[in-house]
Order: C-alpha cells, then sequence, then structure tokens
C-alpha cells in the first residue's frame, strides 16, 4: 500500500498513445481523452486526409488531446484549393478553424458511443 499523497495514476495507453483523461459518457462535456479520433476518425479527417486507422490530426496537449484540424489547422491542411483560400486572408486561418469546429460539434459532448 502506498503511503498518503503518493498514489500513482495507472497510465492506459491505446495503440501506442496515453489516454490522458477517462472517456466521458456519451453526450457528457468533452475530456479530451481522443478515443474518438482514435477509432473512428470523422468525416471531416477522412475527407482531408483520406481512410485512416486513426486521425492524423489529433494533436497531444500536455493534459488532454485536441483536433489540430480546429486548433492548427495551418499544420494539417495539404496543399490545395483549401489551403489557398485560407492563406489569401489574413483571417482565412481563424475562419477555417472556426468551421472545422462547427462542423465537428466542437463543445457538444462526446459523440463516441460507450
Amino acid at each position: 500500500m502506498a503511503a498518503a499523497g503518493t498514489e500513482s495514476a495507472v497510465t492506459v495507453y491505446y495503440d501506442g498513445l496515453p489516454l490522458k483523461t477517462a472517456k466521458p459518457s456519451e453526450g457528457a462535456p468533452c475530456t479530451g481523452c481522443g478515443l474518438c479520433c482514435l477509432l473512428q476518425p470523422c468525416l471531416l479527417s477522412v475527407e482531408i486526409f483520406g481512410k485512416q486507422d486513426a486521425c492524423p490530426a489529433l494533436v497531444e496537449l500536455a493534459d488532454r488531446y485536441s483536433c489540430g484540424l480546429v486548433t492548427a489547422p495551418q499544420d494539417f491542411v495539404p496543399a490545395g484549393e483549401m489551403r489557398q483560400a485560407a492563406e489569401a486572408k489574413e483571417w482565412g486561418w481563424q475562419a477555417l478553424a472556426q468551421t472545422f469546429g462547427k462542423l465537428l460539434g466542437a463543445g457538444r459532448g462526446c459523440d463516441a458511443s460507450d
């Protein structure tokens, strides 16, 4: 038994990536666990990157995972019309990030089934 205050957290891994937080119940606020992006990339990811096992835009932050298409689309959007349009305006990347967030339902809660 560990001494008081010395308990160690158990790190859970999925496909080699440590899960930062527990998966919330479907519909509950997102915790940034990343399972949705690891298990079944969204339609936006499939449209941009093609069908893959895990989304390549899954970004690891200090305490959670996030969608790189929302937080830093300039790092993930490949060459082509979408990138050219975003770079054409000073506010283009910000507008694209907001649009991606709305398309993905950011802020609406966990959409991964339990």
